[in-house]
């Protein structure tokens, strides 16, 4: 079947977005790309974006609850004096400035090879 290429990434940035919240990145890139790279390949989408997506919805889902491991790592540096709904609320402006570097990248896939390009 034949997809288009913004309809294939924008599948992939659902199944990472929902899969990210629930399981941990490496976990999640180990069930994930054997199964996406083929289709994206097919699609002649350029491999190095799909990494480049892929880390950032990895780091998309290390800050998103209920899992969100790098919240509970500040958790666990802060101790009792900050209750864990606080650093989740904190770090919404993270996820936003997340979003809007993803929609960069959708918009302009040619920032991902914008410095390999100039070599």
């Amino acid at each position: 079947m034949e997809y288009s290429p913004l309809l294939l990434m924008l599948f992939i940035a659902m199944v990472y977005l929902v899969l990210g919240i629930f399981l941990d990145p490496t976990g999640l890139v180990l069930l994930t790309v054997p199964i996406l790279l083929p289709l994206f390949t097919a699609s002649g989408l350029d491999k190095v974006w799909l990494g480049i997506m892929v880390s950032k919805f990895r780091e998309i889902g290390l800050i998103t609850p209920p899992v969100g491991l790098n919240a509970f790592v500040v958790k666990g540096i802060v101790g009792d004096t900050i209750r864990l709904g606080t650093i989740f609320r904190g770090l919404i402006w993270f996820i936003l400035a997340e979003a809007v570097v993803v929609i960069l990248l959708f918009v302009f896939p040619q920032i991902v090879m914008y410095l390999s390009n100039q070599m």
